[in-house]
């Protein structure tokens, strides 16, 4: 009777389809900022229907999958490649990956990949605001506003150049370089041309490798009211 009982409990616990991962988490360890790591999940069908993968989702924009086959037939397997962009990344990271199948048991299953990504020291820009709205002013008058650009990184930050359209006119162009965890003001001002919307536009290039250019949009109040 034991041994009856056994079989039929061996029997309903691979009834159907029933989806095994042999590793459900992957440590890439330590990577440096910018690098692609990538690692390859092993799904295997150990049950007795076939098995079918409906969705597969990552939780970043920063981690990428690819599916190898959706339809697993029973003691089948099939390769779930994903990979991760570390680009911007810093410290110990978690990123989910969630796999939506036919198995009553578990229809989800998360994956996840874990590690530390170290990055290299380097300068940092913040800039703020990226959109400045101003009211309208006739041609001839002027009207100031400033925008704080910060280096939230570990080197010394240039602004090589600071471009602006023809309304907009920076008042002074540092000459030295912005400290670590440090900020400044730019001053400008608005002097249109002819009247009618505000349509300007200021584009920052600085030595943050990560961004070449930043872009502060100079608009009106009455745009955002519309």
């Amino acid at each position: 009777m034991k041994r009856i009982t056994l079989l039929l409990f061996s029997t309903l616990l691979f009834a159907g389809p029933r989806l095994d991962v042999s590793s459900e988490t992957w440590d890439f360890g330590t990577l440096k900022e910018g690098e692609k790591a990538e690692h390859v999940f092993i799904l295997k069908n150990i049950g007795d229907d076939t098995h079918v993968i409906s969705k597969v989702r990552a939780t970043c924009g920063c981690t990428a999958t690819l599916l190898e086959d959706s339809i697993i037939p029973p003691g089948g397997e099939t390769k779930l490649k994903s990979s991760l962009r570390t680009k911007g990344m810093s410290g110990v990271f978690h990123k989910y990956i969630y796999v939506y199948s036919n198995d009553f048991e578990n229809p989800r299953i998360s994956l996840i990949l874990t590690g530390k990504v170290q990055r290299e020291p380097a300068p940092r820009i913040r800039v703020w605001p990226t959109i400045v709205r101003l009211n309208r002013i006739s041609p001839g008058d002027e009207e100031k506003f400033v925008v704080s650009v910060q280096n939230y990184g570990e080197l010394p930050l240039y602004l090589y150049e600071v471009k602006t359209s023809p309304g907009i006119q920076l008042e002074f162009m540092p000459e030295d370089s912005i400290p670590p965890k440090s900020s400044i003001n730019l001053n400008f001002k608005y002097v249109p041309t002819e009247p009618g919307p505000i349509e300007e536009l200021i584009t920052i290039k600085s030595n943050d490798p990560r961004i070449s250019k930043i872009y502060v949009f100079v608009r009106d109040k009455e745009e955002k009211r519309e």
